[in-house]
């Protein structure tokens, strides 16, 4: 299959073949925090490793324990072997991108 090469599927679940393997795009399924998840999917594997979660959040905390406002956050997976993820980015300045 061509790398790079888009794949939808009816499972609601958008693929992308790369040569490290599909990047599986789905949605995550928790109401309160609508989001994305994105993992690594190989061929003979028998589940996904987490690459990275984009979602909403309103109601999560900074590393220093301070609330922050309700945002965009993305949650990265820098090391596949642990089971929660290694770093989270708030996106800035979305209101003022869209001004």
């Amino acid at each position: 299959m061509q790398k790079g090469k888009l794949i939808r599927k009816q499972d609601n679940r958008l693929r992308i073949e790369t040569k490290l393997g599909q990047l599986v795009a789905y949605p995550s399924s928790d109401p309160a925090h609508p989001g994305i998840y994105i993992d690594l999917k190989r061929e003979g594997a028998p589940c996904m490793a987490p690459v990275a979660l984009v979602e909403f959040t309103d109601d999560d905390c900074s590393d220093s324990g301070q609330d922050i406002p309700p945002s965009i956050i993305c949650r990265v997976w820098a090391n596949a072997m642990e089971e929660d993820y290694t770093d989270a980015v708030v996106c800035q300045n979305l209101d003022e991108y869209f001004k």
